[in-house]
């Protein structure tokens, strides 16, 4: 599953080299081998398919934007879920060749495949999932998850960070 974020950060996009992520699509059933990019204005869509799965990322030029100064309300049904530290998110990216300054420095945004795979990391029956980011998560910030079905909201103190709507079943 790796193989597939690793290719898609070796792609060149003909955007900015600061990019976030929109939207993020994995389906982990075998596909043939493929990787394509489409870039339109500001915006790229990389699709990237292997024998562990098919991985398309929707990008967006441009550094995130700043928190807000205010923080908001965590919702109440909200639970604490994790945070990743400065040396969680340098590891990551190292370790993935992931090149975006934005997953670099004192105050690293954590990517969101990061994120995916380490809440997949406790759901190993999910078969794919739709991720959208409404604000990027900067380290060492907590993170809190309501789960309701198939669907997972995800908070911080600056609001809605991402949903992820999912499908379990048995990879093949």
């Amino acid at each position: 599953m790796h193989s597939l974020y690793k290719t898609a950060c070796r792609l060149e996009t003909g955007l900015t080299a600061e990019v976030v992520i929109g939207r993020l699509r994995l389906m982990l059933t075998p596909a043939t081998s493929h990787a394509e990019v489409r870039t339109r204005r500001n915006a790229a869509t990389v699709t990237v398919s292997d024998t562990t799965g098919t991985l398309v990322m929707t990008l967006l030029a441009g550094a995130p934007h700043p928190h807000a100064e205010h923080t908001e309300a965590i919702p109440q049904n909200a639970l604490p879920w994790r945070s990743f530290s400065v040396d969680e998110v340098h590891a990551f990216v190292d370790a993935m060749d992931d090149t975006n300054p934005i997953h670099h420095g004192n105050c690293p945004v954590v990517p969101g495949y990061q994120m995916l795979t380490a809440w997949l990391q406790d759901h190993r029956d999910v078969v794919s999932c739709d991720m959208r980011f409404h604000h990027a998560v900067k380290s060492n910030t907590l993170i809190y998850l309501i789960t309701d079905g198939t669907m997972v909201q995800a908070y911080t103190a600056f609001g809605l960070a991402f949903t992820l709507s999912f499908k379990k079943g048995v990879a093949k």
